[in-house]
């Protein structure tokens, strides 16, 4: 999970991870 959220924030650029992050924040405590 937290791999595939890298990746994807790799492709979206720094901004977007941090905004992708949060909103998966939720998911990823679990």
């Amino acid at each position: 999970m937290k791999i595939n959220v890298l990746v994807i924030g790799d492709i979206v650029g720094k901004p977007g991870r941090v905004i992708l992050k949060e909103k998966l924040k939720p998911f990823i405590d679990k």
